[in-house]
This record gives structure tokens, sequence and C-alpha cells, in this order.
């Protein structure tokens, strides 16, 4: 035998649903209601709920406290992944390294140093400083990208094509480039695919 139904408790539970503080299950016990032909507790809760709404139109618009702009945007930013060694951050997404301060890291053969700026990983694009001691040499490779390189300091030889400070090279994606070598050391800014192809020949 079902439970009979408290009708006063059950409109009841309608004023205090529009104001969202009934119990979960309030909702399916006045359809129910409704189901076996009572409808007073839905209709009385629809009024309620139609009353505040109007009850909110009528309350005038607050502007947010002060700061709070700027209090959301830090607690976003603390949230975000940890700056790189050596970075600050001057103020809710504005990130910076001084010169001297980044991390430089040894690549993958003597002579060649990397440090990381930024990485978009979306794009698959590593913006980086590259350093090449005198002599040092890298790879072949293909690009899997287009990759950008500007010379900062010194000079470099891209296969047959040699660059000096303040040069610049685009290599469209999909190209090669033959040996990487610089004879007097070089300082470079390199935007690419960081999973550019080693080739075994030049």
């Amino acid at each position: 035998m079902n439970k009979p139904i408290d009708i006063e408790a059950l409109h009841e539970k309608a004023l205090l649903a529009s104001f969202g503080l009934a119990e979960n299950d309030y909702e399916q016990e006045i359809l129910e209601m409704a189901s076996k032909g009572d409808t007073s507790a839905l209709a009385e809760l629809t009024a309620y709920r139609d009353a505040l709404t109007q009850v909110a139109k009528l309350v005038p618009a607050v502007d947010p406290p002060a700061g709070l702009k700027q209090k959301l945007m830090s607690r976003i930013a603390s949230k975000k992944a940890k700056l790189l060694p050596g970075w600050q951050t001057h103020e809710p997404g504005f990130d910076y390294v001084l010169s001297g301060q980044g991390l430089w890291k040894d690549g993958p053969l003597p002579g060649v140093k990397f440090q990381t700026l930024h990485y978009d990983k979306k794009a698959g694009l590593l913006t980086q400083l590259v350093k090449l001691e005198p002599g040092a040499k890298f790879p072949p490779h293909r690009h899997g990208a287009a990759e950008q390189c500007l010379v900062l300091d010194g000079n470099v030889t891209l296969g047959t094509l040699r660059l000096g400070k303040g040069d610049f090279n685009l290599a469209q994606p999909g190209t090669d480039h033959g040996e990487m070598t610089s004879t007097d050391g070089c300082l470079l800014l390199l935007i690419n695919n960081p999973h550019d192809e080693i080739l075994t020949h030049a």
C-alpha cells in the first residue's frame, strides 16, 4: 500500500522550493500529486517561482566591489602551471624573464644549449633561445611546421645559407635544413615544431 501524501507538507515544500530550500525529491512528490488530480501544490510552486522572478526584476543592479576583477584574475593566474625557472609575473596574465635569468639546458650535441621561452601546445610551436658555441654543429632536420629563425648575435650557417646578426630566415613546413653550424658562436631566437625529424643525410 502506498504511503499517503501529506498535502499540507507538500504545500509548505512548494514555498520552500521557490527559495531553493526544499529537499531534492519534492518535485517528484508534487508531480505524483498532480498525476492523481491534485495540482494545487504544483500551481503554488509555479506561482511562488513566478513571483520571485518578478521581485528579482525590481531589485536594482549593483556594481561589483572595487578590485573584484583583479582578485578573480589573480585567482585564475594562481591555478595556472608554475612559471619556468627565472620567470616572474608582472601582473595577472603578464609573465616575463630578464636577460641572464632564464634556465639554459644542454642540447643533444656538445656546444648546443636551449632556453625555452614558450610552448604553444595547441599550435605545436616552441619558442626558444638557442646558443651554439664556436664550432658547434646541429644535424640536418626536416621541419614539421614553419621554422622562424632570428640571429640575435654571432653568425650561423643553415645548410648553405650563412646568416649574421639581425638576419632572419623562414623555413616552410616539410622543407629540409642541412647541417647547422657556427664558426664564431651564435645566439638564435627560434620558433619551430619541437618534433622536427632528424635526418641521417645532409
